[in-house]
C-alpha cells in the first residue's frame, strides 16, 4: 500500500467505518511496518489535523477482551500504540507483542499506599474527616457550624457569628472532597488542595476564598456580593458562574469555565484582566492571559475518577498520577520526560496505568510501598 492508501484506511478506521477486511491489511501494514520492535514515524499530520479529540475519546475506550481493565492510547488488535505530538508533528509509535523482547516484570507488584485522612482546621483546632464518617463541626462557643456526611461537608446557611471565622480544608493526595459553603455555593476539591474560606460571608462584603490546587466551582447568585477565588498568581471575579480552577505550584495557574462569566486579574504581575466565556481556558502566563478554546468535558473528568492528559509531557502526567495515586514516582529515563501523550483512564489500577505507560514507551519499573521508580530500558 502507498501512503495516500494508508492514510484513507486509517481515516476510515478514525470514523469507525473499516471492514474487517481492511482492519486485516491495516495489521499486515504495521507487521510489515515493524523492524524488530523499533519504533517508527509516519506522518498522518494531515489525516488526523481537526479530529484528534474525537480520535481519541473513541479510541482510548476500546480495551483488549485478555486485559479487560486496561486503557489503551490507541489499541489496534494486537499492538499497543500512542500518538506523541512532537514540534507540531504528529507520530504513530507502536510495538508488536508478539515480536519484541519480553521485559521483565516490575518486582513487589502490590503497592502499599498510606492514604492520609482530608484534615479540616478550625478554631477549636485540627480534625480529621474520616470518608466514612458522620459528625457536627462546632464553633468554640459550641454552636454547630457544619455537618459531614462521607465525602461532603455543608456549612449552616443560617448561623450568625457576627464576625469572621476562617476553617480550611486540606485534601491529601489520592483524596477528593466536596464543601458547600454558607452562601450555598459547591467546591469539589481535587487531591493535593487546600481551601480556605469563611464560616459564614459577611454581609456587604465580598465573598472571598483562597486555593492551593484544583477545584471545580458552582458559585451562588448574588449580585451585591462577588465572589473571588484568591491563588498565588491570580484571583477570579464572579457572581454565579462554574467553572474549574488550577492552581498547583508545577504549572502557570489556569481557569476553565463551564457556565457563565469570570474575570481573572493579578495585583502581583502588571497583567489587563480578562474575561472569559463558557468553553474557554485563560492561563496565567509571565505578563499576560492567554486564552484558548477547549473542551470543559477533559478538565472536569477527574471529578469522576479520570485521569486524562491532552498533548502533555510525561513529566507533567506524573505529577498527576502521584496526586490522583498517592504515589511517588521517580524516573530514571530522562528522554521519557518530554515525551507528549493524549489519553485517559478512567477506573484503572496503579498497576495498570504503568503498566501501559511501560508497554507503550518501553521502559521497565519497580515499585515499594508507595514508591514507584522508572527504569532506563537496557
Amino acid at each position: 500500500m502507498d501512503r495516500e492508501e494508508i492514510q484513507v484506511l486509517f481515516q476510515k478506521y478514525i470514523e469507525g467505518s473499516c471492514t474487517e477486511e481492511e482492519i486485516l491489511l491495516l495489521e499486515k501494514f504495521l507487521e510489515s511496518y515493524q523492524d524488530k520492535g523499533a519504533t517508527h514515524q509516519l506522518d498522518m499530520s494531515d489525516t488526523l489535523s481537526g479530529s484528534k479529540d474525537r480520535v481519541w475519546k473513541r479510541l482510548m475506550q476500546q480495551e483488549p477482551a485478555s486485559k479487560p481493565k486496561r486503557t489503551y492510547m490507541w489499541p489496534v488488535l494486537k499492538y499497543a500504540a500512542v500518538f506523541l505530538a512532537i514540534a507540531g508533528t504528529t507520530f504513530f509509535f507502536y510495538n508488536s507483542f508478539n515480536s519484541r523482547q519480553e521485559i521483565p516484570q516490575a518486582v513487589n507488584n502490590v503497592l502499599e499506599i498510606n492514604v492520609e485522612s482530608v484534615l479540616l482546621k478550625t478554631e477549636t483546632g485540627t480534625q480529621e474527616l474520616n470518608e466514612m464518617g458522620r459528625q457536627e463541626i462546632v464553633s468554640v462557643d459550641g454552636k454547630g457550624i457544619a455537618k459531614q456526611s462521607g465525602t461532603r461537608l455543608t456549612y449552616d446557611s443560617d448561623q450568625n457569628l457576627g464576625r469572621l471565622v476562617m476553617n480550611e480544608i486540606i485534601v491529601p493526595h489520592g483524596k477528593t472532597f466536596r464543601v458547600e459553603l454558607s452562601d450555598g455555593s459547591k467546591v469539589f476539591l481535587n487531591a493535593g488542595s487546600n481551601l480556605k474560606f469563611p464560616v459564614q460571608f459577611m454581609p456587604g462584603r465580598k465573598r472571598e476564598v483562597y486555593l492551593y490546587g484544583e477545584a471545580y466551582f458552582e458559585v451562588a447568585q448574588d449580585s451585591k456580593r462577588p465572589f473571588i477565588v484568591n491563588t498565588d498568581q491570580v484571583g477570579v471575579s464572579v457572581l454565579g458562574t462554574s467553572f474549574v480552577v488550577n492552581a498547583y505550584n508545577e504549572v502557570p495557574t489556569h481557569v476553565v469555565l463551564v457556565e457563565g462569566s469570570v474575570e481573572l486579574s493579578s495585583e502581583d504581575r502588571d497583567m489587563s484582566p480578562v474575561k472569559i466565556v463558557p468553553g474557554q481556558k485563560a492561563v496565567a502566563d509571565i505578563d499576560s492571559f492567554s486564552i484558548s478554546e477547549v473542551n470543559t468535558d477533559d478538565y472536569i473528568g477527574w471529578m469522576n475518577g479520570q485521569l486524562f492528559f491532552n498533548n502533555e509531557d510525561f513529566e507533567s502526567i506524573s505529577r498527576k498520577i502521584e496526586r490522583k495515586y498517592n504515589v511517588q514516582i521517580e524516573n530514571r529515563f530522562e528522554a521519557l520526560n518530554a515525551t507528549r501523550y493524549r489519553g485517559r483512564f478512567d477506573d484503572e489500577t496503579i498497576i495498570d496505568l504503568m503498566d501501559t505507560f511501560k508497554e507503550s514507551a518501553n521502559f521497565d519499573y519497580s515499585i515499594e510501598n508507595n514508591r514507584i521508580v522508572i527504569l532506563k530500558p537496557n
